[in-house]
């Protein structure tokens, strides 16, 4: 609770703070990568900042289009994954601003390694964001009004807690450094404006948001191995949930059909598993703690875990009741044998419904 604010208040901080971050030797190192589900998503909330807080967006990485960014202000740049590796980089390293790049499809190639990179829940961004707008501008203006004190705060933050009590690696000292320095400044904001318990309680929890978001750098040093993870994940999310439910698709069951009102039913034939989205967001959500979901689809059907009609991701697969009722369902249509277990069984060996195989096999599944 209160990550998604921390997180605001950490980029909008950095960027106002910029100036005198660098003055106390807190400044970052270079900026950060904000994954979104889509491109959407990176467009809807590059302009939640800039109308809301103190950012600009830009539309292309030239000199030209980001000299007039202020440097008590970020730059948002929402990457179409085809840019040059060098102009990106470069962005990503400038000083006179805090650079922020959202990433809603793919992230860039090369860009894994040597970057910094943040997952944003949108609709956690969206229900905080207005509350933070007010006091955003408080935060302004207490900071204009006191610079001696931030000073003075930030000179100490080598000593404080948040450098003594956690160890990060060196490499990512210089913006867990920057992190910390806006924590602390909106420690004494709070403070004087509220009370010491207040600032306090608030310090605390965003230095553990702060400390989890360095720890997660690590996952996006290297691309995943995704046919091996996505196998994974299946077998152990259909073993853990027994609301899920499978069918072949010429004779789909009562209790198949049920579940598919409640996107919870796998179908099958000889060749594919056809699994509707929003069951393959919550299969591969570990996954999506890093990725976004159109960088997910998008290596889905790269690595040929899925198949596409040319029209999107998803297709529209004709199924049959056991009644004899015809229908349709949207799912991504997954190449079967991907998705085989270590030891050779098909999903279905062991987890379709009795009443279509004949025989009690809920009895694999986790109670």
């Amino acid at each position: 609770m209160g990550k998604m604010k921390d997180v605001i208040k950490m980029i909008s901080g950095i960027a106002f703070l910029r100036p005198i971050l660098k003055l106390c030797d807190c400044d970052c190192d270079k900026g950060i990568m904000l994954v979104v589900d889509s491109d959407r998503d990176a467009r809807m909330l590059a302009k939640y900042f800039e109308t809301r807080l103190n950012g600009k967006i830009v539309k292309r990485l030239r000199k030209m289009d980001i000299q007039d960014i202020q440097n008590f202000e970020a730059a948002f740049y929402i990457t179409k994954g085809t840019e040059n590796r060098e102009a990106l980089e470069e962005f990503l390293m400038e000083e006179e601003f805090f650079p922020v790049v959202f990433v809603g499809n793919k992230i860039p190639s090369g860009s894994w390694d040597d970057n910094y990179f943040l997952r944003i829940n949108t609709k956690e961004f969206q229900d905080e964001i207005e509350s933070e707008e007010e006091e955003f501008r408080k935060f302004r203006k207490y900071t204009i009004a006191n610079p001696m004190q931030i000073k003075a705060v930030l000179l100490k933050l080598d000593t404080s807690k948040a450098m003594e009590e956690y160890r990060v690696e060196y490499e990512f000292l210089p913006i867990y450094k920057a992190m910390s320095a806006v924590g602390y400044v909106w420690r004494s904001f709070l403070w004087s404006t509220r009370n010491e318990k207040t600032a306090e309680i608030f310090l605390n929890r965003y230095l553990h948001t702060c400390r989890g978001i360095v720890d997660k750098f690590r996952d996006y040093e290297s691309t995943f191995e995704i046919q091996e993870e996505v196998n994974e994940l299946t077998w152990d999310y259909v073993g853990a949930h027994v609301e899920v439910k499978f069918a072949n698709v010429e004779m789909v069951g009562p209790k198949a059909n049920q579940a598919m009102k409640a996107d919870c039913a796998i179908l099958y034939d000889e060749d594919y598993y056809y699994i509707p989205e929003k069951l393959m967001k919550q299969i591969c959500a570990p996954l999506l703690k890093c990725l976004s979901v159109s960088e997910l689809k998008g290596q889905l059907e790269k690595e040929r875990l899925i198949l596409c009609n040319g029209e999107g991701f998803t297709v529209k697969k004709k199924f049959r009741t056991i009644d004899g009722v015809s229908g349709r369902c949207r799912a991504f249509k997954f190449v079967k044998e991907k998705l085989i277990s270590p030891d050779g069984f098909r999903l279905e060996d062991l987890y379709a419904d009795a009443d279509e195989i004949g025989g009690d096999v809920d009895v694999y599944r986790e109670k």
